[in-house]
């Protein structure tokens, strides 16, 4: 389903039914934009508006964004908390995930934050943890990260909800990382080349490599490793 209205009409009509005026109290939203929502008015819904609406609907946030996916979620539930200081007790196989709201570019480098902000915190199943992220540094190192940009475009596109190993420091193989280069964020395959350098890569052909000086090294860090994409591409 390519319509946002569709899509939650199929999930409100359940079961268990989910009348528009408990999917605008779950959302903290007032009723009329929930009837927006309905009406095809608002082509999209984003952020803690979309967390809600997918944890009050037991969807796949994905599928809810963008029709793609299994609707209903194989691995996890969504957590609208929106502060680690509102702290829950996860059960004994869940744990929870921050969202960051850093901006991981796939094109022109987005600002360094200078502090972690953490909007959400996303409740997931270990046991999906164990058997799909099986080469990660550890558990608690995961992160999530939106995407934006279309210079990866092939591996995963503008908005999707990028998994990052934050353990992961250095460039040991050829993979997708987080890096900050000259105080900037970006989401790029990475290359170590014998005399040293590195070769930055963007997956969509348009885009030129760029060549990571050992000059430039003191500007450089690697921040994590894109393990896995929201949309379910491992990478």
């Amino acid at each position: 389903m390519s319509d946002l209205s569709e899509r939650l009409t199929l999930a409100m009509a359940g079961p268990p039914e989910v009348k528009p005026s408990e999917l605008a109290r779950a959302c903290g939203v007032r009723q009329p934009s929930v009837s927006d929502w309905l009406s095809g008015k608002t082509k999209k819904l984003e952020g803690a508006n979309l967390l809600a609406a997918a944890e009050c609907l037991r969807v796949n946030p994905w599928w809810l964004a963008t029709g793609r996916g299994e609707m209903h979620a194989p691995y996890g539930t969504v957590s609208t908390q929106t502060s680690l200081e509102r702290h829950y007790t996860p059960s004994v196989d869940q744990l929870e995930v921050p969202l960051f709201d850093a901006r991981a570019s796939m094109g022109p480098g987005y600002a360094l934050p200078e502090h972690d902000h953490v909007v959400e915190l996303i409740r997931v199943s270990q046991n999906w943890v164990r058997d799909t992220l099986p080469s990660i540094t550890g558990a608690k190192n995961l992160a999530l990260l939106p995407a934006f940009g279309d210079s990866m475009k092939g591996t995963f596109n503008d908005g999707d909800l990028l998994w990052v190993d934050r353990g992961v420091k250095e460039v040991k193989t050829d993979a997708v990382y987080v890096l900050a280069l000259r105080d900037e964020l970006y989401v790029k395959r990475l290359q170590r080349r014998p005399d040293g350098s590195i070769l930055m890569i963007s997956d969509n052909k348009k885009y030129e490599p760029y060549i990571i000086e050992n000059g430039e090294r003191d500007k450089f860090r690697v921040l994590g490793r894109v393990v896995y994409a929201w949309c379910g591409a491992k990478v």
